[in-house]
Parts: C-alpha cells; sequence; structure tokens
C-alpha cells in the first residue's frame, strides 16, 4: 500500500529489503499436564496439508477491509482446514480514539522476524516462499495459493480439542493429538490464541467504519512463537497426547478478551520456518 508523506518512505524503505534475520524465540515454553505417546498397532492413513493464513492487517490501512473480506471468504468456504490468523502488528495499526490497541508484541515480532512486513493486507501461507518471497502481497492471488498447498500431503495429522473452558474463573484445558503416518523430520509445536467479533474503527478507503468487526485477531502466542521441539525422532505411526491448561487473565490484564470469541490455534512449524499443517478450536463451541 502506498501512503503520502513519511509512509511512503516507510514503504519504500522496507519493501526494498529482502534479507529476514534469524525467528527468535521470544516466549516461554508451556509446562504440560499431560505429555505421553505411543505407537499405533494400525498403520496411520496419510492425510493432507491445513493452511496457517498469517495475514497481516491495521486499521489505519485503507485497503484492508478487501483482505479480511478474502480471509473471511476463505474460512467460510474451506471451513477447518483454514485456520486464520489476524496480525497487527505496528505499521499502520495504531488505534482511532479510545478503541483497543489490537496490535502486542508477538504480532511485531512475527512481522519483524519473517518480514519485514511493510505492506498491508499481505499474508504468509504456512510461511513458505513462493515465487521468491514469503509474504504474499496481492489479495486476488491468495485463494490460488491456499489451494495448491492444502493439495499437498502432511507427515502429520493434528486432533485440537477442548476439554474445559470456564468462563467464570476464565481458564481453558486442552488437548491436542499429533498421529504421524511418516517418519518426521525435526519440528516445533506452537500455539496462538485469537479472538473474532472484536468491534474497532476501520478505514475502508477514504471512509472509516465505526463498527467495523475485526476476526481472528492474534492476541497471544501461548508458546514460543517458534513452537516448542518435539523432536527429529518420530517414527511412522507414533501417537504423541500433549495436555495444558491456561489462564486467560495471565495474557489478558485488563480482562479485554470475550472467550466465547476466541479460539486456541496449533501447528507444526519445521527448522526452515515452514508450516507443515495447523489447526484450531474454538474455546467456547
Amino acid at each position: 500500500m502506498k501512503n503520502i508523506g513519511f509512509l511512503l518512505g516507510l514503504f519504500i524503505l522496507l519493501s526494498a529489503c529482502e534479507e529476514e534475520g534469524p525467528f527468535i524465540n521470544f516466549e516461554e515454553e508451556q509446562a504440560t499436564l499431560v505429555d505421553t505417546s505411543y505407537v499405533s498397532a494400525t498403520p496411520i492413513p496419510s492425510v493432507n496439508k491445513n493452511v496457517l493464513f498469517e495475514e497481516f492487517s491495521g486499521v489505519r490501512c485503507s485497503n484492508c477491509p478487501l483482505g479480511n473480506a478474502i480471509t473471511n471468504g476463505l474460512f467460510n468456504s474451506l471451513g477447518d482446514r483454514f485456520v486464520p490468523v489476524t496480525v497487527h502488528s505496528d505499521f499502520l495499526a495504531l488505534p482511532y480514539g479510545n478503541d483497543q490497541d489490537l496490535r502486542n508484541s508477538d504480532a511485531n515480532n512475527l512481522a519483524s522476524s519473517l518480514g519485514p512486513v511493510g505492506v498491508k493486507p499481505s499474508t504468509f501461507v504456512n510461511r513458505k516462499i513462493i515465487n521468491g518471497s514469503r509474504l504474499q502481497q496481492s489479495p486476488g492471488t491468495w485463494s490460488g495459493l491456499v489451494n495448491n498447498e492444502l493439495a499437498q500431503s502432511s507427515f502429520v495429522k493434528m486432533n485440537l480439542e477442548i476439554i474445559d473452558a470456564d468462563e467464570t474463573e476464565r481458564t481453558v484445558r486442552y488437548r491436542i493429538i499429533l498421529s504421524y503416518n511418516q517418519n518426521a523430520p525435526n519440528h516445533n509445536l506452537g500455539f496462538y490464541l485469537t479472538e473474532s467479533e472484536i468491534i474497532a474503527e476501520q478505514l475502508d478507503g477514504s471512509v472509516k467504519i465505526s463498527n467495523y468487526e475485526h476476526e481472528f485477531v492474534l492476541r497471544q502466542s501461548i508458546s514460543p512463537l517458534i513452537g516448542a521441539n518435539i523432536g527429529s525422532d518420530v517414527t511412522q505411526n507414533t501417537v504423541i497426547i500433549k495436555e495444558f491448561k491456561i489462564d486467560i487473565d495471565d495474557y489478558d490484564t485488563n480482562k479485554l478478551w470475550t472467550m466465547n470469541h476466541m479460539y486456541v490455534v496449533a501447528f507444526v512449524r519445521l527448522d526452515n520456518d515452514d508450516i507443515e499443517t495447523a489447526t484450531m478450536a474454538e474455546l467456547i463451541p
């Protein structure tokens, strides 16, 4: 997106930068309540990838409603195989008035570690480098890129289940099951919290929409951004089960987040920063 004045200069500067720095671990690892594994007595069937779709957006980005609409349309058409996360990093995301600030340090760290992100709307599609770039800047291409990725096989199937979500205590216990149909390379397991139906003013072209509804907003990474290491020695037909319990208020100290609009997102990340596959679950279905 081109902007006047200093934003145009920022756009040019950031867009010209091709080099990516290392993806740094900015978070502490979660403590697990359950961590067990076994080898299945029957072969685990093959499965195709799901897509982690990390869309970079901002309330002061005049073209971002177009990107949001495409992301929401893909979710509505593809369902569970499409895992959207809307990332409000600093660029063009300063909130209006007294609106909630949708930015956070995890969004900024994601944008800087795998970016830089100086163009919005833009997205990562399983964080893959496609046509020489990880950041996909043309919303008209997004659907095709997603469908191409969905057609690829994955070495692991992910099942994510909310065991218990207590709105009074604001706690969540959840289980992830990883079922491997092949020997797996070294990989990490990561988790996000996202929230939908957040009302905050949004620039749309030259018009500000005061009651704009923001969907799938990244609220917090509840693992390291790169995930926690699973290992390089996971063999075919292995099943890994992990359970976690989190207190939402440990992350949401101002108690702004609405649990019945929230999701846990889980993803498997490879050493080259690609996402192998992903899944998500509503905290309160």
